[in-house]
């Protein structure tokens, strides 16, 4: 998805996008996708992990009271993989990959 504007005309999918900061972040390190929300938050979080030809590999929901929770992943090849998380206050999807380098 490429967002682009001109002079004088604006992308009409630009109103998609949200420009206000997320509730929470995501992040993949060393076999584990963290999530750190901004301020205290109860209630359920799910994951959802895909390969990058759309293969779910793991879902999962949790509870959550407090500011963190870790999911951990199964053994994964090198390559590319896509993190879907949802909770009540919106959800994100991230992409990373994995490489010999990060491990």
């Amino acid at each position: 998805l490429f967002l682009f504007k001109t002079k004088g005309w604006e992308s009409p999918l630009k109103k998609q996008v949200a420009t206000d900061e997320k509730a929470y972040a995501v992040q993949y390190k060393q076999g584990f996708v963290d999530i750190k929300f901004n301020e205290a938050y109860s209630g359920n979080v799910s994951l959802q992990l895909y390969n990058v030809s759309g293969q779910l590999l793991q879902s999962e929901q949790k509870q959550l009271v407090g500011r963190f929770i870790s999911f951990q992943l199964p053994a994964l090849a090198q390559g590319v993989y896509v993190v879907a998380t949802q909770t009540e206050q919106g959800s994100q999807v991230v992409k990373f990959v994995k490489s010999a380098i990060f491990e």
